[in-house]
């Protein structure tokens, strides 16, 4: 369980949102002869309802010792951050999909999935 860093995270880290989720759609699917820009909004959208349909299973495995982990690290920096959230991922989503969640989650905020309404 290496936490070194990652060129793949770098990469992705350096994504704009939009991009990083049409990634997303691409590593859940593949990517056919088809795709091109005309399916980039189809992908964001396809990423985003794949996302929220995960939302607790995601919290369940993120918002114990990984956020209290995050939360005690001294100040982690978005590389180290993400490298922690994609090793507590890894084993549900394998590679590169638990790199690109790690990223969209931190992005969106551990604490936001973690304090949701009724948990």
């Amino acid at each position: 369980m290496s936490l070194e860093p990652n060129p793949a995270l770098e990469l992705y880290i350096g994504m704009d949102d939009e991009t990083l989720l049409a990634e997303l759609e691409g590593a859940l699917l593949g990517r056919g002869p088809g795709f091109g820009p005309s399916d980039v909004d189809q992908a964001v959208r396809f990423a985003s309802d794949w996302l929220d349909q995960r939302t607790e299973e995601f919290r369940q495995l993120l918002c114990g010792n990984v956020r209290v982990r995050l939360e005690h690290g001294g100040g982690l920096d978005k590389l180290t951050d993400a490298a922690v959230v994609a090793d507590a991922l890894q084993a549900l989503l394998g590679k590169p999909t638990a790199y690109i969640v790690a990223v969209i989650l931190l992005r969106r905020g551990l604490n936001g999935l973690c304090d949701t309404a009724g948990h």
